[in-house]
Formats: structure tokens, C-alpha cells, sequence
């Protein structure tokens, strides 16, 4: 098993079957050795819905957790009196502030592993500015330099700017009160010169290129696009945004067409376009723009090398790598020790929060948090790219990441989960057993599973490659490694060609990581 670190804080806790109660007056923080005994009296998942489930529903949830789970109705047919209490450890699952505070108070444990600091978390979630602030204000240089929009165009903007948004804000306010469907030439032209200006300084500022987001973003990018400094164009920004606020005039009234209204803000930042919410703070509110500093990224196979850490109050749970098929144990061990090393410095009443850190790797290997810092010889390379605050990071949810999700129910265990034990059995069946089991299953990912035949052959495949490399490392020769990849490779095989593919992938990390390993003795930093 990875190795694995937590930190836990708590005010009250239980520990050993409700034999001993100790009433702590001070926050402490306690070891991955103290959660597994509190969790020894159980694990329960608490998941909000809108409307009952049945008996049978609740049992095949519990099989897919690995633990027991039960289910707070959220939605209109709730009891707000209702109130369950569970030995051991209690897993609150919601992203939704409003559901988070019912879940919080019907369901407690003798520890909440996942409820957090509400002063902390409701400052930072799903602001990003305010996350790099804390960030930098625990360890500097933990992130990639980052800059707001109100203090670039306060620094370098200068008259210019004045002059273009002052153009630009009148032409879109006068398009969205008129009766003309099409933005006229001139109107488009104020908009490509006010977002060229803000390239333009934004390039001054972060010369070796930045990256630009909103800071409500849940991930950089996470809408339609990404904007940079150095691939970005003002002209396609500037048609991405006008092609919104085409569709919103249509959308409301005539009565309520003023572009500075809350009706038309509002839909506009529905719209999964960040170009548009990039233009729409340049527009009215500069301070919701952020710009990051390029960090320049390893990568794995030509895509970033990255890494989401789970975390809870302020302790790392489990880690898996983002865009990969790749087998990077040593990464994702450096990832959770860079995150509580990064929680270590804060002072105890400010560790209780839960997220999903995005790590990113330099070109030498280490690691650094994803909003980014300058990089620096005298400094670590690791940065956290984002802390993602407040968020499940949606990998402990095992109808979604049912793999992912039970690693991180097996750590808090200290034990594998049910589905773990069901696909260790299918490893050990051998590799005709393996491949039986994999025929039937799926080439689509399911969102909602049910049960472990849920599983698609993507799933299945990548945990047995990563079980079969586990297995070599015990005896790690080159010819054990001769025998792993030729029976990986008759494992990973598939029909469907756009399916072969993503299983070439598996094979080819499995065989670069153990070309790695024996050409380093043991210390594959690729």
C-alpha cells in the first residue's frame, strides 16, 4: 500500500468500541495510526439525496464504499430534527454548502473526518485568490507567482486602459439594449483592443508566459478553455465572448438587457466559457481575474505531470495521478509528503479543512502546488497547484471513482475495502481468470455504479497493471520483469480499437516504469 500520512484535529473523540472517551480542552493532532483506531468502531459515508432510497439501493452503496452509508434527504421531504449519531469515523459527502450544513448537523461520529474549519473554508472555497493569498501567507513560494487583475491594471494599465474600457463598456451596453442581433464591427474591435492591453501587460508582468483564469474557477480551465499569454488570441477571446452575449440578449427581457444588471451577470457566468468570464471581469470586475505565472512542467508521456491529493483536516489521504495511465508511486508518496508538509506549518485551529490539492512537477522531478510561484534555485520546484478548498475533488465518490474512492476509504480503514478484496481475488484467479472477468465489462466510464460489474475495462485494466507492477517490485529482476510485461501484454488487449489504445498507454507506462526502475537500482524519477 502507498505510503500514506494524516493529521487529524478534533475537539471530542471515541476511541476503542466506546470503552474510552477523552474529552480533549485543547485542538491535537493525531497520527494515520490514531484515525485507523477510531475507525476500527466503523466507517460511515454520509450522501446527500434528494429523495429515499431503497433497502436494496442503500446495500449495493455499501458494498461500493467499503463501508456502512447512510442517506440525508436533502431536498423538500427532509427532517431537520433528525439526528443520527455513529461510533468511529463519519464521511460527509457534499460540495454544497447548504447540504454540507444539514448533513453536518444530522450526522455525527465520534470523529467527522471531512467537516471543516467553516471560518477557513468559506473564505477560500472556490476562490482562488483568496487561496493563493493563504497560501503564500503559510509558505511562500508553494504556489506559482500570481498576480490580481485590479493591481496589473492599477500598475501597468495606465491611461490607455481607461480610454479602452471606458470604449468597450459603452459599445457592449449599447448592443444589448438595441434591436440589432449582430455586434457591429466597431463594437467587436473595442472588445479585441481591451483584451489585447490586458495579453499585452500581462506579458510584461510574466514575461516567460502566465496563465489567466477567473477566480471562481473550480480548476484552471475548467470551462471551455484555457487562456495563456503565450497561445491565446485576443480576437478569439473576444468572438467566444461576443457569441455569449449574443445568447444571453435573447435570454432575458427587454426590460432587463442592461449589461450591468444582475440578471444578465448571472447568465453569463453560467456559461461554461472562460473567455467570457475573462472579458466579463475585465469589463465590471477586474479582481475576479487572476493571472499565474507559467510554471514549466515535467510531463509524463507529453501530458503534465500532475497529481490530486486527497486531503482532511489538513492530512493527506490518498493520491493518484491526473491525465495518466502512468505508475508513479514515488510521485504520489512526494506529492502527500509536500501537502502535510505545507499543513505541518499552519497553527492547529486552521489545519481542519478538507480539499483536493492539484501537485505539479518541474523538469527535474519536483513537486510544487498548481497556482504559481516564480521558480527559484534556492526554493523547492514542488508547488501546489491548487487547493480546490472545501471540495470532495469528486474522487471519493464511489459510484463516480469507485477505485479511487475505496483507496481512500482502505486507508482510512488500514485495511482493503470489499471491492479491493474482490479484485485482489480476480488477480490471484491468474491471468486466463483475469481476462474472463474483463471480457464482459464495459468500454464506457459510468458515472452512477451500482455495483463492482460496473466497472469499466479501463478501471479493471489499470488497477491490474498497477497490481502486477506492485507484484514485480517484491522481486524486481529482469527476468520477473520479463514475465510481468508479457503477461500484461497479453492482459491488455481489446476489439475495440479506440480501446486498444488507452490499454497500449497501460503497457507502455508499465514497461517504461520498469526500465526506470532497474536502469536507477530502485529510484525511477522519470
Amino acid at each position: 500500500m502507498k505510503l500514506q500520512f494524516a493529521i487529524i484535529l478534533i475537539t471530542v473523540f471515541i476511541m476503542g468500541r466506546g470503552t474510552n472517551l477523552l474529552a480533549l480542552t485543547c485542538a491535537r493532532v493525531y497520527s494515520l495510526a490514531d484515525i485507523q483506531r477510531i475507525a476500527k468502531d466503523g466507517v460511515t459515508i454520509v450522501v446527500p439525496i434528494e429523495n429515499p432510497y431503497s433497502v436494496k439501493r442503500l446495500a449495493t452503496e455499501k458494498k461500493m464504499y467499503g463501508a456502512l452509508v447512510t442517506h440525508v434527504i436533502t431536498g423538500k421531504k427532509r427532517n431537520p430534527k433528525a439526528t443520527q449519531t455513529f461510533p468511529g469515523v463519519v464521511i460527509h459527502l457534499s460540495e454544497d454548502a447548504d447540504d454540507e450544513e444539514i448533513l453536518y448537523s444530522s450526522v455525527h461520529g465520534a470523529l467527522d473526518l471531512t467537516r471543516d474549519n467553516r471560518k477557513v473554508t468559506k473564505r477560500l472555497i472556490d476562490q482562488k485568490w483568496r487561496e493563493y493569498k493563504f497560501v503564500q501567507s503559510v509558505q511562500p513560494g508553494a504556489m506559482p507567482r500570481s498576480v490580481n487583475l485590479a493591481d496589473l491594471i492599477q500598475n501597468r494599465g495606465g491611461d490607455n486602459f481607461v480610454q479602452l474600457h471606458e470604449n468597450a463598456l459603452s459599445e457592449v451596453s449599447q448592443y444589448m439594449l438595441s434591436r440589432s442581433r449582430e455586434v457591429s464591427d466597431r463594437s467587436r474591435e473595442s472588445i479585441v483592443k481591451l483584451v489585447q492591453l490586458i495579453l499585452d501587460i500581462s506579458r510584461e508582468e510574466f514575461p516567460d508566459g502566465a496563465f489567466i483564469k477567473n477566480v471562481a474557477e473550480v480548476q484552471t480551465g475548467d470551462r471551455d478553455d484555457m487562456i495563456t499569454t503565450f497561445k491565446s488570441s485576443a480576437d478569439v477571446i473576444a468572438d467566444k465572448f461576443i457569441r455569449s452575449l449574443q445568447k444571453v440578449k435573447y435570454s432575458q427581457t427587454k426590460r432587463s438587457r442592461n449589461f450591468t444588471s444582475k440578471g444578465v451577470n448571472q447568465e453569463l457566468l453560467l456559461l461554461d466559457s472562460s473567455s467570457t468570464h475573462f472579458v466579463l471581469g475585465i469589463l465590471l470586475s477586474p479582481e475576479t481575474v487572476m493571472i499565474q505565472e507559467k510554471f514549466e512542467m515535467g510531463t509524463l508521456g507529453g501530458e503534465p505531470l500532475e497529481v490530486r491529493v486527497n486531503f482532511a483536516q489538513g492530512i493527506a489521504i490518498n493520491a493518484a495521478p491526473r491525465y495518466s495511465y502512468a505508475y508513479i508511486p514515488e510521485h504520489l508518496n512526494r506529492a502527500m509528503e509536500f501537502i502535510n508538509g505545507f499543513f505541518k506549518r499552519l497553527p492547529d485551529s486552521k489545519r481542519r479543512v478538507t480539499g483536493a490539492a492539484d501537485i505539479m512537477f518541474g523538469k527535474d522531478g519536483s513537486p510544487i502546488l498548481k497556482t504559481i510561484e516564480r521558480k527559484s534555485k534556492r526554493k523547492s520546484k514542488r508547488k501546489i497547484n491548487e487547493l480546490n478548498i472545501g471540495s470532495r475533488g469528486g474522487s471519493i465518490y464511489a459510484r463516480m471513482e469507485a477505485i479511487m474512492a475505496n483507496d481512500y476509504i482502505s486507508v482510512i480503514l488500514g485495511r482493503p475495502t470489499e471491492l479491493f478484496q474482490f479484485l485482489e481475488k480476480i488477480y490471484q484467479s491468474g491471468l486466463e481468470g483475469q481476462k474472463k472477468f474483463i471480457a464482459p465489462r464495459k468500454t464506457k466510464y459510468n458515472d452512477s455504479k451500482l455495483t463492482f460489474y460496473d466497472l469499466s475495462v479501463q478501471e479493471v485494466s489499470n488497477w491490474l497493471k498497477d497490481r502486477y507492477l506492485v507484484e514485480w517490485q517484491k522481486n524486481p529482476t529482469s527476468v520477473n520483469a520479463q514475465t510481468c510485461l508479457t503477461s500484461l501484454r497479453s492482459l491488455l488487449t481489446h476489439s475495440d480499437p479506440r480501446v486498444q489504445l488507452e490499454l497500449d498507454n497501460m503497457y507502455y507506462w508499465a514497461e517504461r516504469y520498469i526500465s526506470a526502475y532497474i536502469a536507477t537500482g530502485g529510484h525511477p524519477g522519470f
